[in-house]
């Protein structure tokens, strides 16, 4: 959803309209109602979104808060009950396939480990891809971003990879997963041109954008370039592009 440019500024400095408040007074209905699983977590975005209130420029995140409180209530409490109909015992919803040198688990070895229990696994890879300096670390590759202070750098093949490894799968194993958009730089404003090509070169593999960092403590301060934020245009047309389901 487009935000910037809409909102009027008093004194140079936006103010919420209308539209903003009243998403924002929906999730804390929705915070006061919810029941159940998604409770805590209700209960913490709408925390999060007091102590953003008092920040004006934070009202052109509104309807991303909307959008995520969403994402961790209603729909994660209609995906666990699906997962006892189906006879499983719960549903993951956060899956790394990969690692930070783009390593991982097979994902037919995967599926032998979600068994009878895991209904169903949101499924992606890791966005960034450690460096191997060997004027930093010669010999010795690491396998972690703490394993050396060479930089991280967003590694989009990670998308196609996950794509490709879902397609190896039979209709009814594949039901078993949500691929993910994540190979992106959420700070750059062309990243809606890499989703929107993913969604182009892949048809109908992959459910929605996440999870992708905002802020990471280690991992930010060794990405070169623009630091992401909610408030930078780039995420909004990311957003815009894929037509929700951020993690």
């Amino acid at each position: 959803m487009p935000v910037l440019g809409l909102l009027p500024k008093m004194n140079g400095t936006p103010r919420p309209t209308g539209t903003y408040v009243d998403a924002l007074r929906r999730v804390r209905n929705l915070c006061v109602q919810n029941t159940g699983l998604g409770k805590m977590a209700a209960i913490g975005l709408w925390s999060a979104t007091r102590r953003l209130m008092l920040n004006p420029y934070a009202w052109r995140i509104a309807p991303i808060l909307l959008v995520s409180f969403l994402a961790l209530t209603s729909s994660t409490s209609s995906q666990v009950v699906h997962a006892v109909e189906g006879g499983y015992e719960f549903n993951d919803e956060h899956v790394h396939l990969t690692n930070y040198i783009q390593e991982g688990t097979d994902i037919r070895e995967f599926l032998k480990l979600m068994g009878t229990r895991v209904g169903r696994s949101v499924l992606f890879g890791i966005p960034l891809q450690q460096q191997w300096s060997y004027r930093v670390s010669g010999d010795d590759a690491p396998t972690y971003y703490l394993s050396t202070d060479s930089p991280l750098y967003y590694y989009s093949f990670t998308d196609a990879f996950i794509a490709m490894a879902y397609k190896s799968l039979p209709p009814e194993q594949q039901a078993r997963f949500d691929p993910m958009i994540t190979g992106f730089n959420p700070a750059d404003m062309y990243a809606a041109d890499h989703i929107r090509r993913v969604l182009r070169t892949f048809p109908g593999v992959f459910s929605g954008i996440g999870e992708f960092t905002i802020h990471k403590e280690f991992v930010s301060s060794k990405i070169p370039g623009s630091v992401p934020s909610l408030l930078d245009p780039a995420s909004g047309q990311g957003a815009e592009s894929g037509g929700g389901g951020w993690a």
